[in-house]
């Protein structure tokens, strides 16, 4: 238990708050020496005139003498005749010899002194103050090099006692191989492939995700899945111009796949078109999960086998390819892919790649480029650093240096729509998917657009958080002034909430505290963008959490916690009880993450006993595990957190 600390402090001033008024150094000057008015300057002479006569400083054995000293220097006369020694008093602090003019001037002298020293010292302890709050809310376009505040760190709060080993989780993150599937998996989807099989593949198919066949390469497929691209994955990332994708596609339909970019993007949009669905806020439940009947991921992806071969050929093309804006694209569109498939190492890989392609060809482009051309770079420039921030934010990995590149944009600008093939339509197929309206189709669509650059703005409060509050480890909160950790916090919140308020509402439910959790919302963009809130209100409000667990019960400090406390438990239950989506797509490994996190949150709250947490939360933890155990098969880290949550609610009677 963390001693008792009573003497915090609380402060609830805004950081930019310097609302004291304070004369300036020449506004005192001038009132010092500025002349009188002419009406009153006859009266003021008359008032302020003192008789005077000459100051003289007689030595000390002068002035007990009683004689007359000629102050030389440095020894009177009379000193030396007798060959003593010859002391002066600090004319400085001796002011007994001043006539009564000279100590009038002193004086106000001394008063102005006094206040230009305040003014000083007020202005100094507002400006470090402010500098301080501005360090730690400095804009920044990426997070720290390390970045605590991962789950596998809340493991290491002493409330658990140092009983489970992070490692576990990290390793498998790291090398899903290392997991033993041979006693869970069905025996029809096989197993992965030894160390030996691996180091031959060069491109390894995954018998997991390959267990039932598929329609493989078939360019007849091509406009179709060009379609269904557009409407399922390409309205969260527009990074591509539609027209000439459709362009591209016609192409291959015609001609075949070749060894060459617009091939490589084409499949990668093909892969990514056969591993996504239309969405829906259907979470998991345990229901759906146990039993003899219970459905996992693999089961429900009927064409992930498909998406793997258009995905491998895909790579089998890309190491060949140049440094230029469509093998940004393909690269980064790997990245998505492996997140659509739950294997973030791969995808940092792929968006590290796309990171440093992109650095490399904007440091060897041409200044002079067509608008379009600079309106795509911007795109992929955003959605390459947000997604390397939000993986970074999961995983301990070095950054690719694109936010250094200081790209001079604030946001990227809407894209002109470019002209469609006049041989190409639209499948009724795509037209009729019952979730998302035809007008996403076209990549101006404004829902789409704000949708992005919303993204894109939450991801900058988002490494501000991170970079105030997860710089360090969690000793860091203990040493941090309560009163600057509240500042900060009502800040970054300030910033979140203004955010979510100014979202078109297409996009935003009514209220600023997002959808109520028996009320989830049904349109994709809206339920990305509530996940961001609340788990980013959650990791504002963390700090605070951590304290009331780990401080004595009995500290007073415990008052000014409580509110701040609250906020956080809410959050994660709001996170939870919106459930695992039964729905595949690019962040479906992150909301899983999110949810392990976050029940191991209310859990370390629970085991405090002097936390108040809603009965709620054992509803949200168990259906976290129900979402880990639907999607455990394409990711065996979320496996072993599954067993993690089960061992700690073991423990709580």
């Amino acid at each position: 238990m963390i001693p008792s600390q009573t003497d915090q402090s609380n402060g609830n001033a805004n950081i930019s708050d310097f609302s004291e008024e304070v004369p300036t150094r020449q506004a005192l000057v001038d009132n010092l020496i500025a002349p009188p008015s002419a009406s009153k300057r006859k009266t003021e002479r008359s008032a302020a005139t003192y008789p005077r006569k000459r100051a003289v400083i007689a030595c000390e054995t002068c002035r007990k003498r009683k004689v007359k000293c000629d102050n030389q220097r440095p020894s009177c006369g009379g000193c030396a005749d007798l060959e003593i020694e010859c002391v002066f008093r600090n004319s400085k602090t001796d002011h007994s010899t001043y006539d009564l003019a000279s100590l009038e001037i002193l004086e106000r002298i001394n008063y102005v002194a006094g206040l230009l020293e305040n003014q000083h010292d007020t202005l100094s302890t507002h400006i470090l103050r402010a500098n301080s709050d501005a360090e730690i809310l400095l804009e920044s376009l990426e997070i720290a090099g390390r970045t605590p505040g991962v789950s596998e760190d809340i493991l290491e709060w002493p409330i658990f006692g140092g009983r489970y080993d992070r490692t576990k989780v990290e390793t498998l993150i790291f090398n899903p191989h290392a997991a033993d599937y041979t006693y869970h998996v069905p025996t029809t989807l096989g197993h992965y492939p030894s160390d030996d099989q691996r180091l031959v593949q060069s491109v390894s198919s995954d018998p997991i995700r390959m267990s039932t066949p598929g329609r493989g390469v078939q360019e007849d497929d091509v406009l179709r899945l060009i379609d269904k691209f557009l409407v399922n994955v390409h309205i969260k990332n527009p990074i591509l111009d539609v027209g000439d994708l459709k362009r591209k596609a016609r192409f291959i339909v015609e001609n075949g796949f070749g060894w060459d970019a617009a091939s490589c993007l084409v499949l990668i949009v093909c892969a990514l078109a056969s591993i996504s669905s239309t969405f829906t806020p259907e979470p998991v439940t345990p229901a759906l999960v146990n039993g003899e009947d219970g459905k996992t991921s693999i089961s429900d992806a009927h064409d992930y086998s498909t998406a793997e071969s258009y995905y491998i050929a895909a790579q089998k093309r890309i190491s060949v390819l140049g440094n230029s804006i469509p093998t940004t694209q393909c690269y980064f569109l790997s990245g998505v892919y492996e997140m659509y498939s739950l294997r973030p190492l791969k995808a940092w890989k792929s968006f590290n790649s796309a990171c440093i392609t992109l650095q490399i060809y904007l440091r060897g482009r041409s200044q002079q480029i067509e608008s379009a051309s600079r309106s795509l770079e911007r795109r992929l420039y955003w959605s390459c650093l947000k997604s390397e921030c939000e993986l970074r934010m999961e995983i301990n990995l070095p950054p690719s240096g694109l936010a250094k590149v200081n790209y001079p944009d604030v946001f990227p600008t809407p894209p002109n729509r470019s002209p469609e093939p006049s041989d190409y339509s639209t499948t009724p197929e795509a037209v009729h998917q019952p979730s998302v309206s035809t007008r996403h189709l076209g990549e101006d669509s404004e829902d789409v657009w704000s949708y992005y650059v919303s993204e894109i703005a939450v991801r900058r409060i988002g490494n501000r958080l991170m970079n105030s509050f997860y710089k360090e480890d969690e000793s860091s909160w203990l040493s941090m002034p309560l009163d600057r950790m509240i500042r900060v916090a009502d800040e970054l919140e300030l910033q979140l909430t203004q955010w979510f308020e100014h979202l078109p509402a297409t996009l935003a439910a009514k209220g600023a505290a997002g959808p109520a959790p028996h009320n989830p919302v049904v349109e994709e963009l809206q339920f990305v963008l509530h996940a961001r809130l609340f788990d980013f209100r959650e990791r504002i409000y963390r700090p605070f959490l951590y304290l009331a667990i780990h401080y004595d019960p009995t500290d007073l400090i415990q008052q000014t916690l409580l509110p701040y406390v609250h906020r956080c438990i809410q959050a994660c239950l709001m996170f939870l009880l919106r459930g695992t989506p039964r729905h595949r797509h690019h962040g479906t490994w992150y909301e899983n993450r999110g949810m392990f996190l976050k029940s191991l949150l209310l859990i370390a709250a629970v085991k405090s006993s002097h936390i108040a947490v809603p009965s709620l939360w054992r509803q949200g933890v168990d259906s976290c595990i129900a979402g880990f155990q639907f999607w455990e098969l394409e990711s065996p880290d979320l496996r072993e957190s599954r067993l993690v949550l089960q061992s700690l609610l073991a423990e709580i009677v």
